[in-house]
């Protein structure tokens, strides 16, 4: 990814300037006023920083922040509120409990009270983009308010975005640099969500496009247009300001990603189905097939996989990343009956969350592990 950068500078007397340029990470090309940087090729939000020099004593300098990477911020909330997008935008734990995630692993989702549980985010400007926004979450709202309830906000509709429950229904909420209706823009779902049930929640704004998916279709859109406003105020998961409980959300919250892009239709859909799990009615009443969680997890370079079949057929059991890109074939060959370890060697691997899948027959199943180097 290459940038490029002008510093524009003038001076009072006319004196002849000089421009110098300074990146701690990535490289500069190039001298004078205009430059190119080439971004480093890990995630995260860089400084270049331009000092320039009249040659009399003057001197002044300033700096730019450079996003590099799409996907900003990220909860798989596996024991901890820690991002794992690469930007470190790290989430305070504030009364919520961690319980068992979609998948059956345990301490890997979130639940909160309704009451004063919270998770807050240190507001920064990697979080602040302003362009386009795609938020997607897992969300099992346990009670419905006759007030709004909050899964996650930035800020409030009074300032930049919000998602909330209202009526039953998911509302997506930004503000803008526009004139009309003060820059704000309400969209609520058409679908009613159902008490204890648990959703995929997409939304997205792309700079005209406004739109909620609901277990990866579209639900409900919109258009609107302009700037989205940036906010000094963290992040706030479960309520809508930081530390002000009225409009808390009581269920269970999982996987928040936050984009500083609009998704596809088909990323959306990849979303949804590479990382739900299925398995049929005969294989949970006969456990003919099982995937076990691998060990160590979280693990550093190696860990180990496990599964067991009772019939003799094909088995497909791959590593994918958090977009959905399949990253390992661990198994692709027909077995017979029985217990079988496979170990996935990751030393060339970044850090972060990943998943595996097993297909054995008519089994399907998907579990989440972490790799912490």
């Amino acid at each position: 990814e290459i940038s490029q950068l002008t510093c524009i500078a003038t001076d009072p007397d006319g004196d002849s300037l000089t421009y110098n340029w300074t990146a701690p990470h990535g490289t500069i090309t190039g001298n004078g006023s205009i430059v190119m940087w080439t971004a480093p090729s890990t995630v995260g939000y860089y400084y270049v920083r331009c000092t320039v020099n009249d040659g009399q004593g003057g001197q002044t300098a300033d700096s730019v922040g450079i996003t590099v990477g799409h996907l900003i911020a990220y909860y798989p909330f596996s024991g901890s509120g820690n991002d794992s997008s690469g930007f470190n935008n790290h989430g305070v734990i504030s009364g919520a409990t961690l319980v068992d995630d979609r998948f059956g692993n345990p301490n890997s989702a979130y639940f909160f009270d309704g009451i004063d549980d919270f998770i807050r985010v240190p507001n920064h400007p990697s979080i602040n983009f302003r362009k386009q926004i795609t938020v997607n979450l897992w969300m099992k709202a346990t009670q419905f308010f006759s007030r709004e309830a909050y899964p996650i906000s930035h800020g409030n509709w009074e300032n930049r975005w919000k998602i909330s429950i209202t009526n039953k229904r998911v509302r997506w909420t930004i503000k803008t640099d526009t004139s009309a209706n003060n820059g704000i823009k309400d969209l609520d779902s058409q679908t009613q969500l159902v008490l204890d049930s648990l959703y995929m929640v997409t939304v997205l704004y792309n700079g005209s496009d406004f739109e909620i998916y609901l277990d990866g279709a579209l639900d409900a859109s919109s258009n609107w247009g302009g700037l989205i406003l940036p906010t000094t105020i963290d992040l706030a998961i479960g309520q809508h300001l930081p530390g002000n409980n009225n409009y808390n959300f009581k269920g269970v919250l999982d996987d928040i990603r936050i984009y500083n892009r609009a998704l596809t239709f088909q990323e959306i859909q990849d979303l949804y189905n590479e990382t739900t799990a299925i398995e049929t009615p005969s294989a949970i009443a006969l456990e003919e097939y099982k995937l076990y969680q691998n060990y160590p997890n979280p693990f550093n370079s190696t860990t180990n996989f496990g599964f067991r079949i009772s019939n003799f057929g094909f088995v497909s059991l791959k590593v994918y990343d958090v977009t959905g890109r399949e990253v390992a074939i661990l198994v692709n060959e027909k077995k017979l009956p029985g217990e079988y370890r496979v170990q996935w060697d990751a030393h060339d691997f970044a850090s972060g969350v990943y998943y595996y899948r097993i297909i054995i027959n008519e089994f399907d199943k998907t579990k989440k592990l972490i790799l912490l180097k």
